[in-house]
């Protein structure tokens, strides 16, 4: 093997290495404060169930001013659920 084709080896494995490391990364930083859950109901064939965002406070000011950094400042529309879309299933 010349030593064209081990530096090209060694450059495409090294942008794999990073490409992985990048994608971990960016996996843990990027944790939801409002986490994904689900309940659901059984009973003589009945099925519902319901998937939804937790919205968790975590030391963040939830009402407040703009000025404070308030998640919902005074006077504007809160918008109800936390993150994507809350789904109600029933069979």
């Amino acid at each position: 093997m010349t030593m064209k084709w081990k530096t090209i080896l060694l450059i495409f494995f090294s942008l794999i290495v990073i490409l992985i490391a990048f994608v971990a990364y960016m996996r843990m930083g990027n944790k939801p404060l409002s986490p994904m859950d689900k309940v659901g109901y059984e009973k003589e064939g009945l099925n519902i169930e319901i998937v939804y965002s937790r919205p968790y406070k975590k030391g963040r000011i939830i009402f407040g001013t703009e000025e404070d950094g308030a998640l919902q400042p005074y006077g504007t529309y809160w918008r109800l659920g936390a993150n994507e879309a809350t789904t109600f299933e029933i069979n």
